[in-house]
């Protein structure tokens, strides 16, 4: 059997925002050109499966930014999907995970899920598995998967022993360095369960706004 390649793009902490400031570490004023910008390499690039945003795609977890997100991702001629950053829902406010869920699929048609957490084959012999690592019950910058997600990432790899899995989180499973305030706090138990299959793992994670490639 011939082995196909899978082309795909990673956009993460997008932090886009309406408002016209910047902060010392994130040029959130410029988000919308430097989305467009992003969109368009995208667009010109050939054979794109899909695209995946990692969390954080607004600034501020307001309907509005959201609204004022969202019509970029139209002019992407790729599907795309997204999984939740800790900057995407409010506690206990508004813009919650079912609403947010809503408004994106005004304008994303393949964004059908009934979960935060979910599957998807992009391809013949891959399995892209998409892991909600945000913790609601409290305000964190930290992460955590939970039992139920753990014995449903479980079942899911348990059915694609023979694909090659595209694991898609905000908050990282293996750290690009250490910060104790922004770590996945059962990244262990997520470790024990992708350990126990030997078919290629990829994990792509967002979180900590750095760059950096590891190999286990």
């Amino acid at each position: 059997s011939s082995i196909t390649s899978l082309k795909f793009v990673q956009l993460s902490d997008v932090h886009f925002y309406t408002g016209q400031d910047n902060t010392t570490f994130k040029m959130r004023a410029e988000s919308g050109k430097l989305l467009d910008d992003a969109i368009a390499q995208i667009n010109e690039t050939p054979n794109v499966s899909f695209v995946m945003f990692t969390g954080d795609q607004i600034d501020y977890p307001y309907e509005k930014e959201l609204s004022a997100f969202l019509p970029y991702t139209e002019k992407l001629n790729v599907p795309w999907y997204f999984t939740f950053g800790n900057h995407d829902t409010m506690l206990g406010g508004y813009l919650n995970p079912s609403l947010y869920m809503q408004l994106v699929n005004k304008y994303n048609k393949n964004y059908k899920f009934e979960k935060t957490y979910y599957s998807f084959i992009p391809q013949k012999g891959y399995k892209a598995i998409v892991l909600d690592s945000i913790i609601r019950d409290h305000l964190s910058s930290n992460g955590r998967i939970g039992e139920e997600q753990l014995l449903w990432l479980d079942n899911e790899l348990k059915k694609s022993t023979k694909d090659t899995v595209l694991l898609f989180t905000h908050v990282p499973i293996i750290e690009p360095y250490n910060s104790p305030n922004h770590r996945l706090l059962d990244a262990d138990k997520v470790q024990e369960v992708l350990n126990k299959y030997k078919n290629p793992i990829l994990v792509f994670q967002g979180h900590y706004h750095g760059a950096k490639i590891t190999q286990m």
